[in-house]
């Protein structure tokens, strides 16, 4: 279900949209990334041991162009 949500983001139409996730510091975080590293690149910023925000990079398969979301 995670993956299928996701990968509905996984549109050009959202690039540089951020999106807002409850306890992403937390035990909520650890799904996303399992997921949102099967999609794309990702760039974490963490703080004193937790996630603060996730950067998620990645390109369609027709598209030569790169596409980013935003996590927080």
């Amino acid at each position: 279900m995670i993956q299928k949500a996701l990968l509905d983001l996984k549109k050009p139409k959202y690039h540089n949209h951020k999106i807002y996730v409850h306890n992403l510091a937390g035990f909520d975080g650890f799904f996303i990334i399992k997921e949102l590293s099967k999609i794309g690149l990702l760039s974490p910023i963490i703080h004193e041991g937790k996630i603060i925000s996730l950067k998620l990079t990645f390109s369609n398969e027709n598209d030569t162009k790169s596409f980013t979301l935003s996590f927080h």
